[in-house]
């Protein structure tokens, strides 16, 4: 894993900002990009909200809604 480096590299700003990755997620075409964004996102959010506030609060969720539903119509 490259803790995000690589989508972030590529996608600048939507590797965090959900408002971000909504204007680009459709020009994002590569499985293996793709998931590797959505496992550090995963894996950051998990680390540092640990604690601190509950990872599943709704400032969470859409980020990973919009990065899923783009996996998913990439794998079908």
């Amino acid at each position: 894993m490259d803790v995000g480096g690589t989508f972030a590299a590529a996608y600048h700003s939507a590797s965090y900002d959900t408002d971000e990755l909504a204007k680009i997620i459709g020009s994002a075409r590569e499985l293996r990009l793709l998931g590797s964004g959505i496992y550090s996102q995963w894996c950051c959010s998990a680390h540092w909200q640990s604690g601190h506030e509950s990872f599943f609060d709704e400032g969470h969720l859409p980020w990973f809604r919009i990065a899923f539903r783009r996996l998913q119509e990439l794998v079908w």
